[in-house]
């Protein structure tokens, strides 16, 4: 691997990136979603709040080709799929100014706008290998041990 490289996304870059497909949350090695509903409600308030959320890593890769910048999920799958799942309304999660659990869409355009501009770590693995990757992902599980 030529290097890591850690930087802060916002929300809507991440949801950009997923809705223009260059963003794969399903590569071969990753497992399938497994987070319940209190686990997917617990990081939205955790964002809401601002408290930190552990850095996202991603295999970014460069289609020649194309010259597409191609982006791959190597930690933190759960994470980026509650934060698509809430944003297209799929279940609501405590908000601090809100008394009852709320929806994307219950938030008001301040809300919506904090939200989408929260930053988020992100560690991209820069022209990773297959081998690069399954020990990133042994390493990245072991620091959390």
């Amino acid at each position: 691997m030529e290097r890591v490289d850690y930087e802060s996304l916002i929300i809507s870059d991440l949801l950009g990136f997923y809705n223009g497909k260059t963003l794969n949350l399903s590569p071969w090695y990753q497992r399938r979603s497994v987070w319940s509903a209190p686990q997917r409600a617990y990081l939205m308030n955790t964002i809401f709040e601002r408290k930190p959320v552990p850095s996202i890593y991603i295999r970014q890769q460069i289609d020649i080709e194309s010259e597409k910048s191609l982006k791959e999920v190597v930690d933190g799958q759960q994470r980026v799929r509650t934060i698509i799942s809430y944003r297209a309304d799929e279940f609501a999660a405590k908000h601090p100014a809100h008394k009852k659990r709320v929806k994307y869409s219950d938030l008001t355009g301040p809300q919506k706008t904090g939200l989408l501009s929260t930053s988020l770590s992100v560690g991209y693995l820069i022209e990773a290998t297959d081998q690069d990757v399954r020990y990133s992902v042994a390493s990245i599980q072991f620091q959390r041990l």
